[in-house]
């Protein structure tokens, strides 16, 4: 649903535009309502960016499965759940993220969606810019992750 990396720029109140490519996948699940959480990708702060119906599936798919470890029950119920807000993209796009989650994330004024499938990350230029050389690299030291995709 969601493919590619975008630049966008985050205006003087928070807002910042969801690239038009992103807006169609939004669009296709029915509703403007996003969630938005922090995360991280080696080491480098980030947010997650999920349709409201695919937020709530995380939710239940957590609920259902008690045996998971201790340690993953603990990243989703005092980190990841936590963290999130709940808004909706204007009607120009556009979606306000609270200062504790562009504080959070080290969001200026430029910033990066990349699209991950079923949700967006929002990052900063700068992190995302050391997360993409950190995947680069790693792909001549295992060459198996390609092989593995039959490439």
């Amino acid at each position: 649903m969601f493919r590619g990396y975008f630049n966008a720029k985050v205006d003087e109140k928070g807002r910042v535009s969801v690239p038009a490519k992103f807006r169609d996948g939004f669009e296709k699940t029915g509703s403007n309502e996003v969630c938005i959480t922090n995360f991280k990708v080696d080491g480098y702060n980030c947010l997650d960016v999920y349709p409201q119906a695919r937020w709530l599936e995380l939710e239940e798919r957590l609920r259902q499965q008690t045996e998971r470890s201790p340690r993953v029950i603990k990243f989703f119920q005092n980190y990841y759940f936590p963290g999130v807000q709940e808004c909706q993209l204007d009607r120009q796009g556009r979606v306000l993220v609270c200062n504790r989650l562009r504080e959070y994330a080290g969001l200026g004024r430029e910033v990066v969606f990349t699209g991950i499938s079923d949700k967006l990350r929002i990052y900063s230029q700068e992190n995302w810019d050391a997360v993409f050389a950190e995947g680069e690299a790693s792909l001549p030291d295992d060459p198996d992750v390609v092989s593995m995709l039959g490439f």
